[in-house]
């Protein structure tokens, strides 16, 4: 009903999860991640992770929406955000435990 009603609030209780808190990175530590793994595989085969890909992140947007990152290519890493119904065949998550 919230996502109907009022989807600003409904991200901000998706963003405040304490699983999403636990198990999905910020923007920040997602880029970190994706240019972490590019940077250790093979020079001859660099892996893109989220190359075609988006993920959430447990972050929201100044504009109330949630922000996800993806996109990797070889001009660079988008991160944009969208409603928290959203949703398509290249949205997905990736899982990162924080200890």
């Amino acid at each position: 009903r919230l996502m109907g009603s009022d989807w600003k609030a409904a991200a901000g209780k998706l963003s405040k999860l304490k699983i999403n808190k636990l198990m999905r990175g910020n923007p920040a530590e997602t880029i970190q991640d994706l240019l972490v793994t590019f940077e250790n595989s093979d020079p001859a085969k660099r892996k893109r992770l989220l190359e075609k890909m988006w993920t959430w992140t447990a972050t929201q947007s100044s504009g109330g929406y949630l922000v996800y990152v993806g996109g990797f290519a070889r001009d660079g890493v988008d991160v944009d955000s969208g409603r928290p119904g959203g949703s398509n065949g290249n949205l997905g998550v990736v899982l990162s435990r924080k200890f």
